[in-house]
């Protein structure tokens, strides 16, 4: 299963980086430029956090009711997400056991594959969820 993709606008970026992630190549244009990156670069935790937007939504669409993301025992960036540029995932549903830390719910294991727009790969992810029970 595939989401829907979606960019990360220079203000999106910078506000981000301001709040959670203040390195100079997420804050700055011209040091964006100057660093290993080549250019102002969205943060890895924000291309995560919106990855694990679009996997929520396309779940949702296919019918898996996520309730919480309950943890991630893997996240590797690959590469850096730039102004503008935009992300999708590619999402393969694991193994699903009955039970949660989340009353109710089952834990749903998914990997998650963040691609660019040239489908490079941008970061590789395993999410546990904790999903409603009876909904598969």
């Amino acid at each position: 299963m595939n989401s829907q993709a979606r960019s990360l606008s220079q203000q999106e970026i910078i506000e981000f980086a301001q709040a959670f992630d203040p390195q100079p190549y997420h804050l700055d244009t011209a040091a964006g430029d100057a660093s290993i990156f080549g250019g102002l670069c969205a943060s890895g935790w924000q291309v995560a956090a919106l990855a694990t937007q679009l996997v929520t939504e396309a779940l949702t669409a296919e019918g898996v009711r996520p309730v919480m993301l309950t943890g991630v025992p893997s996240l590797t960036w690959r590469k850096p997400t730039f102004v503008d540029q935009s992300i999708s995932t590619a999402i393969r549903l694991g193994d699903r056991k009955s039970g949660s830390m989340v009353p109710d719910c089952d834990s749903q294991t998914v990997e998650i594959s963040v691609f660019g727009p040239d489908e490079s790969l941008v970061a590789e992810i395993t999410a546990i969820f904790a999903v409603e029970s009876g909904h598969e």
